[in-house]
């Protein structure tokens, strides 16, 4: 007994370290981000402007600024394209869906975490639409499943699961220095499984993330004592400005028209993403020539944009904080086109947010329109990518537009940095659909609780706005990618069904002892991963996974053997990949002998499975199995007799229903 309890307090006190390792290892790899983001902007920015400060003429500085385009993207789409494919996109997508139970290979492994780490880098200073918090995230969660893969108690996929929860979490802790809006983030949009001691893990993460960072950035700027420091994106502290019951009004009305833009950008990149998916996809050769030639497009296009206003050359306004582009422009003044489309995207957020220069409606609205295509195309292709930045520079430009609009022809008296806030975040949330999250979010990375009113108006409105025309762009994506995702509640025209309308039959059954040939023979005929037990009266008294008859049979666990198979036995792999019939490399001689054996469910099998009766309604079904964490859900009769089993694969709903909740087409769905 005492050696019982001395193991569960070591297994206890291995869970916090590895919790605190995670936080403290996303912490460190964001500073290593930090970095590379900083020397790589630097060599292309700084030169390119270098270049066309010293010989006064645009041709060699855009020569320069389109090959370093190349060269960065060229490298971090060949990476993701012939090494790790999965590393592609912000990453997000595919830990909602390991989180929600799908396996999805190659995603959370050594290579997508280096590729990922290093592509974001080199693709983001490529000048690229794309953000950096998505790989963070993604890098976490690698970081959380190899630790846990590394203690023979935590390989099972509970415990993964928590652990890649706590390394999500520290992801966008790290990015943008928001732990509290980290957790937030997790418990709405990530993990489909929440309890209480995970709110602890993934706090603790996200502390021990957030601290790590700002020691490590603190100790290179060389005041390691002041550790006050914000994460990789720096949005600055807002002005208080105050605002009247006219101007939340005003708010509101730009919440609407953000969850307008979000939906037609998540329909635009929806269809973009099915024609890569129809001729690309698979094919490495295409998809970094599409980098490729974006990378291009990009750069040449916010390279030449300033000479469509190179006649507005603006003095520069003294300590106000703004990152000033001179590009052609006399000493003392700047292009405000160029600052905006010459440099890095979170130095133009902080412009939107702070600069208390006006850059004209024309300026703002033309780069709203070309960042909003840009991104719209960017997003999906093959390189590490985030989301939230380039949404959030094409909202604060949106924003912007508005705020000046108001203050230069409607007279109020306003901030436009104020409006550029509420714009980022009502097209945040039109793409995202998170709402308390963000809002925490932006609260966080602006430090003033001021506007926490106007904030929350424009979350819920763009998310209730957005949800009438689709679903939330990181959920389109999941669908794209063709992931068995089940969701909070079933389709509205399913709510009237009950169980034993979707349950799969008929259901293979072992009985409590059963004859070793007849279960290689099921195993190798059927593709189920659970299987029934009964008895002689055909009740149901337990369930076997797949993998542990696989085991029973790897070990020749049979009656009268005398082998016996421990807890470690039942051990997945890292990859949670059960292994198929053909890796047991049995003899046609051992095959046949099988017919002769005979394997003992009873002391390996779950007798506390999970059993429904056939009228459950379907709404509670789809509670149970996500609150639960299931794989198998045993549909029986009125005698305990299983009759029925139903998995992810038929409670999924349908594509198109679930690109918008008002069409009912018929679609097909192909499992990975």
């Amino acid at each position: 007994l005492e050696l019982t309890k001395g193991r569960k307090a070591f297994q206890a006190f291995m869970k916090w370290i590895f919790v605190i390792t995670i936080g403290a290892g996303t912490g460190f790899v964001a500073f290593l981000l930090f970095l590379a983001v900083e020397f790589l902007s630097a060599l292309r920015w700084g030169i390119a402007d270098q270049i066309i400060a010293e010989t006064n003429s645009l041709g060699y500085g855009y020569l320069y600024f389109v090959f370093m385009a190349l060269v960065y993207v060229g490298l971090s789409s060949a990476a993701t394209a012939w090494i790790a494919p999965n590393a592609a996109g912000s990453g997000i997508p595919e830990v909602k869906s390991y989180l929600n139970g799908v396996a999805v290979k190659e995603v959370l492994t050594y290579p997508a975490f280096v590729v990922k780490i290093l592509g974001v880098a080199f693709s983001f200073c490529g000048g690229l639409c794309i953000g950096k918090e998505g790989p963070l995230v993604q890098s976490g969660s690698v970081i959380a499943r190899t630790l846990s893969s590394s203690f023979d108690k935590f390989k099972y996929d509970m415990y993964k699961r928590d652990f890649v929860s706590c390394g999500a979490a520290a992801g966008i802790a790290a990015a943008f220095g928001a732990p509290s809006a980290s957790i937030i983030f997790v418990m709405e949009e990530a993990t489909t499984y929440w309890s209480i001691p995970l709110l602890w893990m993934v706090m603790c993460s996200s502390f021990f993330s957030t601290l790590t960072f700002s020691i490590c950035k603190c100790a290179y700027e060389g005041h390691i004592n002041d550790i006050n420091s914000s994460g990789t994106i720096v949005f600055g502290i807002i002005t208080y400005n105050p605002y009247n019951l006219v101007e939340v009004l005003m708010f509101i009305l730009i919440g609407a028209v953000g969850g307008l833009l979000g939906a037609l950008f998540n329909e635009l990149n929806k269809r973009l993403t099915m024609l890569r998916k129809k001729y690309s996809w698979g094919k490495p050769i295409r998809r970094w020539l599409e980098a490729c030639f974006v990378a291009f497009l990009t750069a040449t296009v916010l390279f030449w944009i300033p000479t469509a206003f190179d006649d507005n050359c603006v003095p520069n306004e003294p300590n106000s904080g703004t990152f000033y582009t001179q590009y052609l422009c006399p000493e003392g003044y700047h292009n405000p086109m160029a600052t905006l489309s010459f440099n890095p995207i979170e130095w133009t957020i902080k412009n939107y947010f702070h600069s208390p220069q006006r850059y004209g409606w024309q300026v703002l609205l033309t780069y709203f329109v070309l960042f909003f295509c840009l991104t719209v195309i960017t997003y999906g292709m093959s390189v590490p990518s985030g989301l939230i930045d380039p949404t959030v520079m094409t909202g604060s430009a949106f924003g912007r537009l508005v705020g000046e609009i108001l203050y230069t022809y409607v007279g109020w008296d306003i901030k436009p940095g104020t409006y550029a806030l509420v714009g980022a975040t009502s097209f945040v949330g039109g793409c995202t659909r998170i709402t308390i999250s963000l809002t925490c979010l932006m609260l966080q990375v602006t430090n003033n609780l001021n506007y926490l009113i106007p904030l929350m108006s424009v979350t819920f409105i763009s998310k209730i706005i957005g949800d009438y025309f689709n679903i939330s762009l990181y959920d389109l994506h999941i669908e794209l990618k063709n992931v068995p995702f089940v969701e909070a509640k079933p389709i509205l025209k399913d709510v009237h069904l009950a169980a034993g309308d979707i349950m799969a039959t008929p259901v293979t059954t072992f009985r409590e002892v059963e004859n070793a040939g007849h279960v290689y023979r099921m195993l190798k005929r059927t593709t189920y991963n659970g299987f029934p037990i009964i008895n002689a009266e055909k009740k149901m008294t337990g369930l076997m996974l797949k993998s542990q008859l696989m085991t029973m049979l790897q070990h020749r666990c049979f009656e009268g053997s005398g082998v016996k198979l421990k807890y470690l036995d039942f051990t997945p792999n890292s990859e949670s990949i059960c292994p198929t019939v053909d890796d047991l490399a049995f003899s046609e001689e051992e095959v046949r002998e099988l017919k002769d054996r005979r394997l003992d469910m009873i002391p390996y099998m779950n007798m506390a499975a999970e059993t429904i009766k056939t009228n459950m309604p379907l709404t509670s079904v789809y509670r149970k199995y996500r609150a639960q964490g299931l794989r198998h859900l045993v549909v029986i009769n009125s005698n305990a007799e299983p009759i029925g089993m139903i998995t992810r694969k038929e409670m999924l709903t349908e594509f198109r229903a679930d690109l918008s909740q008002f069409q009912f087409a018929q679609t097909q769905l192909q499992l990975p």
